[in-house]
């Protein structure tokens, strides 16, 4: 049963049950309600006076959304799965080790604590660690609204600098990743330039697929802080592929990611600084993969 409580101001606080209850919320209300999650952006945002809403929705609640649950080829992570949660999966693990890696470097254990991955997608936020995957992984999101339900690739569904394909009436329910082949691996290069909870300055996630000869068939590669959405430049990553990937061919990948980059300049390193990062990370990120590290490195 939905409960609607005087918060802040004309603000009304509700408090619903099953999705059902949350999707007529949104109906009812749209761009004036605000779905709450871990509440790690939410509240730093509200607190600012960045965002407000006449209706909070909070989702902690509702049933059915924290599940963690895998086939064989697509593991679901719930919309208010956590991301510690994730991160100590023994399935997570198993099928996607270089998120389950890529998530013990997300924050601080306070904030993982809290943190969902429906908040963290619907938040859009440019240097956000597990956009950057998800983009690399061709993971997708799936959203229910009343009119029913959709799923959205990820490089659809990331818009804009904190701006996604969410319709105001709809509900992130899980996010979908297809496990990589038994020949697959990966690597997430994450730099920081100031201090190890800082927000990460640049991200780069790289996966390489081998065939039965050991020949790198296809590979996928995204950057983060990069642009205002994870960057994927596909024509270079076909550039990897043949017998040996090659220092060359990963430099020749790197400065093509270079020149299709469009990074803003903040607190946490210039446009030019960034630019000058980059091309390391993604040979580094490449370097990882190729040696099959299936893990994430802090640098």
């Amino acid at each position: 049963m939905t409960v609607a409580t005087p918060a802040v101001g004309r603000t009304a606080l509700h408090r619903p049950d099953t999705v059902e209850e949350v999707l007529d919320l949104l109906a009812e209300h749209g761009e004036d309600a605000k779905l709450i999650a871990g509440g790690t952006a939410f509240t730093i945002l509200w607190r600012a006076g960045l965002i407000s809403a006449g209706h909070l929705v909070g989702l902690s609640g509702v049933p059915g959304l924290d599940r963690i649950e895998a086939d064989d080829d697509v593991v679901s992570l719930g919309a208010l799965a956590r991301l510690r949660s994730t991160e100590i999966s023994a399935t997570v693990r198993e099928r996607l080790p270089v998120v389950a890696a890529a998530l013990g470097h997300v924050g601080n254990l306070r904030v993982r604590n809290a943190a969902t991955w429906g908040g963290n997608v619907a938040e859009a936020d440019n240097t956000s660690d597990l956009p950057c995957l998800l983009a690399a992984l061709d993971a997708e999101v799936r959203l229910r609204s009343r009119s029913g339900a959709r799923s959205v690739p990820v490089d659809e569904f990331f818009v804009d600098y904190f701006e996604t394909a969410l319709a105001p009436d709809e509900l992130v329910v899980d996010v979908r990743v297809p496990v990589p082949s038994e020949h697959c691996t990966g690597s997430y290069v994450k730099f920081l330039s100031r201090n190890a909870e800082d927000r990460t300055c640049l991200g780069v996630a790289a996966f390489l697929q081998r065939d039965d000869d050991g020949n790198c068939s296809a590979a996928r590669v995204a950057a983060i802080g990069a642009g205002p959405v994870p960057l994927r430049v596909r024509e270079a990553e076909q550039g990897l592929q043949g017998p040996v990937v090659s220092p060359d061919a990963m430099r020749d990948v790197a400065a093509r990611y270079v020149a299709a980059a469009d990074p803003l300049s903040d607190i946490r390193g210039s446009a030019e600084y960034r630019l000058r990062v980059l091309p390391e990370l993604v040979v580094e990120a490449l370097t990882r993969a190729w040696a099959g590290h299936d893990r994430a490195v802090l640098l």
